[in-house]
């Protein structure tokens, strides 16, 4: 029964199906987007909406793909330890919602950090070499757990939300909904979390894996099957997109 449902999910929508309010989509599904080297090692990994390139020209900080590794289905894998994939294409820059706009950035996403690990890694950031002026879907550990985490730079400070709720580990569909006033965490649909912060961003590169900083940090332990960043989505659309990333989960 519940691969039949999964099947009407994934055959009823996609991403596209979002029309303009989709900015960038990479998805482990699209091998012929990626390049991949010795290993299978990812060098570059495009996106679907315009081919914006997220690349890493050092070999042993380039991220293993998978056809499998994500509950059977594809997955790119970062260690942990200096895998990321940067994107600095002037398109993308310039699509990327900045200052106070408000975007939202969704992830389906595999969860390898050990409990006991107090880093917190960043999964999808978006923004300046300063953590103050950026957007970030990220992973720390809260309370006994590994949890999901978003951080949102007000120009002078970061504000991050704890979602309190799912522990963290396994796979999982999150969405940070960074709002001119507010942002939310949502984590496989729960209830969200939300902090007050007025955004201020400066976009000048995404970053998968890590952090947005000049020199990479808070690197991303787990696997990237599904990545976006949207404009403010209906309730139609988010449900929409949600349903088809928790059908792609595979748990």
């Amino acid at each position: 029964m519940l691969a039949a449902t999964r099947a009407v999910v994934l055959g009823s929508f996609n991403p596209l199906k979002l029309g303009t309010d989709l900015i960038a989509y990479w998805d482990a599904r699209r091998l012929d987007l990626m390049t991949l080297g010795a290993g299978k090692a990812v060098s570059s990994w495009n996106d679907i909406v315009a081919g914006y390139a997220a690349t890493q020209g050092t070999g042993s900080s380039q991220p293993i793909y998978s056809a499998t590794s994500f509950g059977g289905d594809p997955g790119v894998a970062f260690d942990g330890i200096d895998d990321n994939l940067t994107a600095t294409a002037a398109g993308l820059l310039a699509a990327l919602p900045g200052a106070a706009a408000p975007s939202e950035i969704w992830l389906l996403m595999q969860q390898d950090a050990l409990v006991a690990d107090a880093s917190t890694r960043h999964f999808v950031n978006y923004g300046s070499t300063n953590s103050n002026t950026a957007r970030s879907v990220a992973r720390t550990g809260f309370t006994g757990a590994n949890r999901g985490e978003g951080l949102t730079g007000s120009g002078a400070a970061t504000s991050a939300v704890t979602d309190a709720t799912v522990n963290l580990s396994t796979r999982h569909v999150l969405r940070w909904e960074i709002a001119a006033a507010a942002s939310r965490l949502t984590v496989d649909g729960d209830a969200p979390a939300s902090v007050s912060v007025v955004p201020s961003t400066t976009v000048s590169r995404l970053r998968l894996g890590a952090n947005a900083a000049a020199s990479a940090a808070n690197f991303a332990q787990g696997q990237i099957s599904v990545a976006l960043v949207t404009n403010p989505l209906s309730a139609s659309k988010a449900a929409a997109l949600q349903s088809w990333l928790l059908a792609r989960r595979r748990v």
